[in-house]
């Protein structure tokens, strides 16, 4: 009789085991959530078709930098930014070469003309030239990328 039973609490240990991971699994697939991609292209809102780059924001703003804005879509809709001449916080080119999020949440952005930074508790924008730009000289001053020390200098 003693055999018997060991045998069946052999079997029962053996079968719960069995089925553990097969529970886990099922748990699993039961919370998964559903990824969805959507594609951009032509048709939507962006500015421009070409791109050159790309960054996320720690708010999840997926910001592309094209020839002709910045764009910053939120999952659903894209808004674009532009450079407006009769304003002083706009962007400082509407070519955008580069991006780059700091560590303070700021955007840095690089274009044709020098660099631009978007604050976005104030939603504006404030540009820094090269000195030899600033003095009249008529050549372009492309950035082509932009990095962040571990100091958070860039």
């Amino acid at each position: 009789m003693k055999r018997g039973l060991v045998i069946r609490i052999d079997a029962v240990v053996i079968f719960f085991f069995l089925c553990l991971p097969l529970s886990f699994q099922l748990t699993a697939a039961i919370h998964q959530e559903r990824t969805v991609f959507m594609r951009i292209g032509q048709g939507s809102d962006l500015s421009q078709m070409t791109v050159y780059a790309v960054a996320q924001d720690k708010r999840g703003f997926i910001w592309i930098g094209t020839q002709d804005g910045l764009n910053r879509y939120d999952g659903y809709r894209i808004r674009v930014f532009k450079p407006d001449p009769y304003q002083k916080s706009t962007l400082a080119s509407g070519f955008i070469t580069a991006l780059h999020v700091a560590r303070s949440g700021d955007l840095w952005i690089g274009s044709r003309r020098g660099i631009s930074c978007y604050h976005q508790k104030s939603e504006s924008f404030s540009n820094f030239q090269h000195l030899a730009q600033k003095r009249g000289s008529s050549g372009r001053w492309t950035v082509l990328d932009i990095k962040e020390d571990p100091d958070g200098s860039l």
